[in-house]
């Protein structure tokens, strides 16, 4: 599974949703993707294991594109798209892991 966002601005907030997905990243074999659009973000993607892309901000539909199109780079079976303010917890990933082992459609 590739859990995929989009950032911008207030590294605090995100920071507080890559602290979530790094958890998650240790106990689920899940991946990480988010795109970014200031410099500023990478140490905080890098401090936290998320692999990045780096594209201008307007307009987040195109950014969005740019991600997805270097995710598909990546091995994955299972996409999870989130806000970087968003929260996921553990028991959401215990609930699809059943269908995805199975190789179901969720």
């Amino acid at each position: 599974m590739l859990v995929f966002l989009a950032a911008w601005r207030r590294p605090e907030i995100t920071e507080i949703c890559f602290v979530g997905l790094n958890r998650l990243m240790r106990r689920f074999p899940i991946k990480t993707m988010c795109v970014i659009s200031e410099e500023s973000m990478i140490p905080l993607c890098e401090k936290y294991g998320i692999t990045w892309t780096f594209y201008k901000n307007d307009p987040l539909g195109e950014k969005k594109n740019h991600g997805l199109n270097e995710a598909m780079k990546l091995e994955w079976d299972y996409l999870l798209e989130i806000g970087s303010d968003d929260l996921v917890k553990d028991e959401l990933i215990e609930l699809y892991l059943p269908y995805m082992e199975r190789g179901e459609n969720l």
